[in-house]
């Protein structure tokens, strides 16, 4: 279903995934693509955060929206496994048992409302249709 945003941080649905990657895997890719859309406001903006577990990613963060923006956004995020770990970028030093993957949304204020998973027009009408969230993981060893 479509998820109206909140000015408080909610995990954003479709988003999260517990995942172990398969052994010799240096990098994973996590990427997650999501309608986001206006809610009412003409002037819609969000802000999202991508999380390892219970660690924000903080150099993931985005925020996104303008006048009337009606997008298809596609988030996509490399997380590097060995090494010195660091939440920051998402380096994790190890990894061989699942980590829960996922991202939080909300709206800018209660002035700039957004939705996720829905349009706010279709096929020339005021009428909302819903777009499934899309999920992937790329595990690479290279």
């Amino acid at each position: 279903a479509g998820q109206e945003g909140t000015t408080t941080y909610t995990d954003l649905t479709g988003s999260t995934i517990a995942y172990t990657p398969p052994a010799g895997t240096k990098t994973v890719i996590y990427e997650f693509q999501f309608q986001h859309s206006r809610s009412g406001d003409s002037f819609q903006m969000g802000h999202f955060k991508f999380f390892i577990d219970s660690d924000e990613v903080t150099k993931a963060y985005i925020t996104h929206g303008c006048e009337d923006v009606l997008d298809l956004v596609t988030f996509k995020w490399p997380i590097r496994i060995g090494g010195t770990a660091d939440t920051t970028s998402g380096r994790v030093a190890s990894w061989s048992s699942n980590k829960t993957l996922k991202m939080q949304f909300r709206d800018y204020g209660s002035s700039n409302e957004t939705k996720c998973h829905r349009t706010s027009y279709t096929d020339g009408t005021g009428t909302d249709t819903f777009v499934m969230p899309r999920i992937g993981i790329t595990a690479l060893t290279t």
